[in-house]
């Protein structure tokens, strides 16, 4: 077997590919929002109309912030294309290394939501989002990622971008909430 390839779906290697006996395994996508007046006033009426406890998650969430992912890491479809590492405390390090913040809903000392950003210049780009399988469908997801935009657009970003497995269409429609508009779609081909 050969290694995956993974190319837009409208890249003409994809056709070519196909018609030489590989095929499609995976299926995912991209998504950006550019900055603008319309988009900062919808990030706020969705952070607005929740009402968790949000905030930039910091060193002493660590452990909980470990604890959602290895309860959620299984319901991130994986690809070549899509992988999700496990966040454990040295993950998180390295993330926060890197210039990625997360931003999470918090009860007590448990957090039930979070989202992930990095700075690239003036873009910033979703690392990963989850919510504890408890808590979800209550737009916590929505509101994580909206107040993270915020935070990166506070940040000077102009352009965000975010992406994920076509399998979930939970991922597609959060996002679509808070703003963003698909505009790529990749295939994972492998022989």
């Amino acid at each position: 077997m050969t290694d995956p390839v993974v190319l837009r779906e409208d890249d003409p290697r994809t056709t070519d590919l196909l018609a030489h006996g590989w095929r499609v395994v995976a299926r995912s996508w991209g998504a950006h929002a550019v900055v603008d007046g319309a988009l900062v006033e919808r990030l706020r009426a969705l952070l607005s109309a929740s009402t968790a406890a949000i905030d930039e998650l910091g060193r002493q969430h660590d452990d909980a912030i470990a604890a959602l992912d290895e309860i959620t890491r299984g319901d991130y479809p994986q690809s070549a294309a899509t992988p999700h590492p496990a966040i454990h405390r040295a993950a998180i390090a390295s993330l926060r290394v890197r210039g990625v913040r997360i931003t999470g809903a918090t009860e007590g000392d448990r957090v039930v939501a979070m989202t992930a950003m990095r700075r690239l210049g003036d873009a910033a780009e979703t690392e990963f989002t989850a919510v504890a399988p408890d808590r979800r469908r209550r737009g916590l997801a929505v509101a994580v990622k909206a107040a993270a935009m915020l935070a990166a657009i506070d940040d000077g970003a102009v352009r965000l971008g975010t992406g994920g497995s076509a399998l979930n269409e939970a991922s597609i429609r959060m996002n679509e909430r808070c703003g963003y508009a698909l505009d790529e779609r990749w295939v994972t081909l492998e022989r």
